[in-house]
């Protein structure tokens, strides 16, 4: 039996009846202004979509006037490209011939350019804060790599999905290793002063099954420093072992910092004062180059120095004005984004710049111990000794 929706204003309790969309443009724009409307209830903690293009624009061929125009072309919160296709469920189109639809889409994601998602972005959410956030080089990396990688999201909304396109949503979802499927139902209810709506995940489950059963194989992994090493010889990067290895045994032993690798796909560890990360050395793909960096997360260190001198504008600086640093910047070692500073290992071979640098560390280990000093009046820790 159904259950029957009620508005209640002042006591009084006012029967909620549904209502189809008058158009699918309305249907549209709803989910354009609230993207939220299709994440699924095993979502993580903080995940979000992010719009990109409402109406993303797709040549049929290179040599070809003729365009495919997709409903919706967002992100997620890990980069992940989410396509979205939205029809009325009074639209017959919503079962085989909006399937093929999507797959033809989704066959053309790896020929994609992150770059120019990264403009369409940007001139969808020019007044939003999500820029702050998001407009960085590293999330655009991550786009870049799901799109080579040919990883995405498909997504069917409607008003209503029938039993058989269900049946084909799930059948997608669970035989498709990098490709997840699921359909969303957006309801509307209305009084003549409410308006509610309800969002129904169609399909997902047992690709959520799948997914969790093989997460440990495909994804996360501990490491070891030993194990670092050896994945970073094998993609090539032999001349940063060393640095890698250096820099682990200066936090250990001169900074007196606790070092811990992460749990992942590619080797990253931290270096920790207490509770607080001071950096992160990580592996990862840069415009389809691998790479090796020591990355220096700037909101963290604000936010720890808080009630302190060191505001983002001098850490900035303290981070980056070191002798050799214009030379780095030029060779494409050393880049700046709104959020963090990164610092490829290759830099440590030049011996001048390893020591100007690790003096920077020594400097960032006092302020911080002094902080921390201040806030809790119990942690006491030797200082390291100036190079």
């Amino acid at each position: 039996m159904g259950a029957n929706l009620y508005f209640v204003s002042d006591g009084t309790a006012s029967a909620m009846a549904e209502y189809r969309y008058d158009t699918e443009d309305e249907l549209q724009k709803l989910i354009a202004d609230n993207p939220e409307l299709l994440l699924r209830g095993s979502e993580p903690d903080g995940a979000r979509l992010i719009l990109v293009a409402r109406e993303y624009e797709m040549p049929v061929s290179e040599d070809s006037a003729v365009c495919y125009y997709l409903d919706h072309l967002m992100v997620d919160h890990a980069g992940v490209p989410v396509l979205v296709e939205v029809k009325r469920s009074t639209d017959t189109r919503t079962k085989r011939e909006v399937v093929a639809q999507m797959i033809d889409y989704a066959s053309r994601v790896s020929t994609w350019d992150a770059g120019e998602l990264r403009e369409r972005f940007r001139e969808n959410n020019a007044e939003s804060d999500l820029l702050d956030e998001y407009d960085t080089d590293e999330f655009w990396e991550q786009v870049a790599t799901c799109l080579k990688a040919e990883r995405c999201r498909l997504v069917f909304a409607a008003d209503r999905i029938p039993g058989t396109l269900k049946r084909m949503i799930e059948f997608l979802d669970r035989s498709m290793n990098s490709i997840e499927v699921y359909g969303v139902e957006l309801r509307q209810y209305k009084t003549d002063n409410a308006l509610l709506l309800s969002s129904s995940v169609i399909g997902n489950t047992l690709a959520e099954q799948r997914k969790a059963v093989s997460a440990g194989n495909r994804v996360s992994r501990s490491w070891t420093l030993g194990e670092c090493l050896d994945s970073l010889k094998k993609h090539g990067l032999e001349a940063v072992t060393q640095a890698v290895e250096d820099i682990w045994n200066f936090a250990a032993n001169d900074l007196v910092l606790v070092c811990k690798f992460r749990n992942g796909k590619r080797p990253s560890f931290r270096g920790y004062l207490g509770d607080w990360a001071l950096f992160e050395v990580t592996a990862w793909w840069r415009k389809q180059v691998y790479v090796c960096t020591l990355d220096l997360f700037l909101p963290d260190h604000v936010r720890h120095l808080d009630g302190t001198e060191w505001d983002e504008a001098k850490l900035r600086a303290l981070f980056t004005d070191i002798p050799g640093a214009d030379a780095a910047r030029n060779k494409g070692l050393l880049w700046e984004t709104p959020k963090c500073v990164y610092f490829d290992l290759h830099l440590m071979g030049d011996s001048d710049f390893s020591t100007a640098f690790k003096r920077m560390l020594v400097k960032l280990r006092d302020i911080s111990a002094d902080a921390l000093n201040s806030q809790y009046k119990q942690l006491i820790l030797p200082h390291a000794p100036l190079i």
